[in-house]
Formats: structure tokens, C-alpha cells, sequence
């Protein structure tokens, strides 16, 4: 608890900037300036890697100078993104004036952002749960998981990255009424996703103890409770990732060209149905603890930790 709460304090005052950074990499992308997306979030990461052990280690910081690294890479996406608009790159621009909402408008945005924004509660929501029931089994447990989900974390954004480069190309061909061109990147979206996940699932699951054993030193229960956990997720990754991949293709060419493949409210329950079954359904009855990014899976790919008191 100290350590989360050193750095969420640091971190929560820098998420102003992240707020701001989310929301001008959709704007420029879809203005179709992918190179300057990509310098903002790939300067940001490098920047956050190298600053982390110079915070940390160099200036002896701790947790707080990982928190702080972080405020400042992302500080440093922030100034991209109004070097670009203030040079007159853009054709958004802030002005109060020009700042006419109406109706329609906000509903249309709406229809968008809300799925995006119950996905992400879900998800964060699933995770907490996890973590919450992992608690009953130990520091070591709760290690382990937290290891997991980083490393599943790792292959699943990959995907999404994939596919956040997918929407704006969908939204243009739907724009531009080339049809054969949308349905040939939904193809090509679906090929390199199910890929993807074919390979990065079979090395979670051959390789799930060398892996988990990259995060602690001698921790025999960590690396336990990780390699069963891994090994699933592997297993799951393989098997129902790849689906998921196409549900998210399906539903970012929905969500990027309006109403091609499905109208926003169908469009929006399929971005969040499996999210919500799991989260609804990690109950403790016996104790379940559920693989991090398996969780629309969970009732068949779940993992059981020793015996608690209850």
C-alpha cells in the first residue's frame, strides 16, 4: 500500500497530460497524421524507460521516481501535440469561440466514446476483482498475477495498437465510398491479428516459467502461481484472443466508419459483452482466480490457489 499510494499521488496529478495526449492521438490520427502520433507515444515510452532507472536508482527516488518519470515522458507527448497544432499543421485549432456544441453533435460522440469508455472501466473493474481474490492466497500470488497481466498486457496492446491503425483507414474508405478497399483492410486486420496472437500465445504457454521468472529472485510461489496463471493465458491467447481480434475489427470498422457493418448501439455491445459476463461472474464461491486476459473465458480457464480460511 505505501508504494501505490507514493506513486498514484505523483501520477494522478500527471494524468492531466495523459487525458490530454488520449485525446489529441485521435484527433491528429484521424486527421491522418500517423507519423506524428507515432513520434508523441514512441518518444513518450522511450523517454519513460530510460528516466525510470536514473529516477530510481541514480537519484535513489524509489516508487517515486518511477511516477515521476512517467509525468515527465508524458509532459514530453504533450508538447508534441501542441508543437504540431500550434504550427498551424492541424486543422484543429483551440478556440472558445469556435466552441459550439449542440445536440446532435454530442450524441454522436457519444455513441463512439461510451463504448470505448465502458470497456475500460470493465476491464479496469475485471482486473481489480482479480486482484481482490488473488489477496486471499499472499504477497506472492498477487505478485505473480500482477506479472501476468503485465506480460499478457504486452501482446494485447500490439492488437489494439493494430487495430487503433485500422480504424482511421476504415472510417477514410467508408468516407471515400471504396468499399473493396474497407473490406480488404478488415481482411488484412483479421490475417495479422489471428497471427499475432497464434505465435505470442504458444510462447506465453511454452515458455510461461522462464517468463515469470524474469520478475522476481527466488520467489518459488510468485513463479508458481505465474507459470500456471501464464500458461493458461497462453492457452486462452491461442484459442479465443484471436476471436476477440475479430470482434475488435469488426467493431472498429463499425465505430470508425459510422454505420458500414453496425449501428452504434450494436456496435457498442459488441465491444463490451465479453468484459461484462466475466466481471459480472468473478464471485468467490470457490475462490477462482481468473487468468488476467481470459476473463470472457473464465468459467473454463480459471486457476485455483490453495485453500483460503472461508
Amino acid at each position: 500500500m505505501p508504494y501505490a499510494l507514493t506513486y498514484s499521488r505523483i501520477y494522478i496529478l500527471s494524468c492531466v497530460f495523459n487525458v490530454f495526449n488520449v485525446t489529441m492521438n485521435n484527433i491528429v490520427s484521424s486527421e491522418g497524421a500517423a507519423k506524428t502520433t507515432m513520434c508523441a507515444l514512441l518518444l513518450g515510452a522511450v523517454l519513460n524507460i530510460g528516466l525510470d532507472p536514473l529516477f530510481i536508482y541514480t537519484f535513489n527516488m524509489g516508487v517515486a521516481g518511477a511516477a515521476i518519470a512517467t509525468a515527465i515522458s508524458q509532459l514530453v507527448s504533450t508538447l508534441v501535440y501542441l508543437t504540431y497544432i500550434l504550427r498551424k499543421r492541424s486543422a484543429f485549432s483551440f478556440s472558445l469561440k469556435a466552441f459550439s456544441p449542440n445536440g446532435q453533435m454530442i450524441a454522436e460522440i457519444l455513441k463512439i466514446g461510451v463504448p470505448t469508455l465502458v470497456f475500460q472501466l470493465l476491464t479496469s473493474l475485471s482486473i481489480t476483482l482479480i486482484n481482490r481474490a488473488a489477496s486471499d492466497y499472499g504477497d506472492s500470488v498477487i505478485a505473480g498475477m500482477g506479472a501476468v497481466t503485465r506480460i499478457t498486457a504486452m501482446g494485447t496492446l500490439v492488437v489494439f495498437g493494430f487495430l487503433k491503425g485500422f480504424q482511421p483507414i476504415a472510417g477514410f474508405s467508408y468516407g471515400a465510398k471504396k468499399f473493396d478497399r474497407l473490406r480488404e483492410a478488415i481482411k488484412t486486420s483479421i490475417i495479422w491479428s489471428t497471427s499475432f496472437c497464434l505465435v505470442v500465445g504458444l510462447v506465453m504457454a511454452a515458455f510461461s516459467t522462464q517468463i515469470i521468472s524474469q520478475f522476481t529472485e527466488g520467489d518459488v510461489q510468485m513463479i508458481l502461481t505465474g507459470q500456471k496463471s501464464l500458461f493458461a493465458n497462453g492457452l486462452t491467447f491461442i484459442f479465443f484472443r484471436f476471436l476477440h481480434g475479430i470482434l475488435l475489427s469488426i467493431s472498429c470498422s463499425g465505430q470508425g466508419s459510422g454505420r458500414f457493418l453496425f449501428r452504434s448501439m450494436q456496435t457498442r455491445y459488441l465491444l463490451c459483452s465479453c468484459h461484462f459476463a466475466a466481471s459480472y461472474g468473478m464471485g468467490h464461491e470457490w475462490n477462482p482466480i481468473c487468468p488476467a486476459y481470459c476473463r470472457y473465458n473464465f468459467r473454463s480457464n480459471h486457476a485455483i490457489y490453495g485453500n483460503t480460511s472461508s
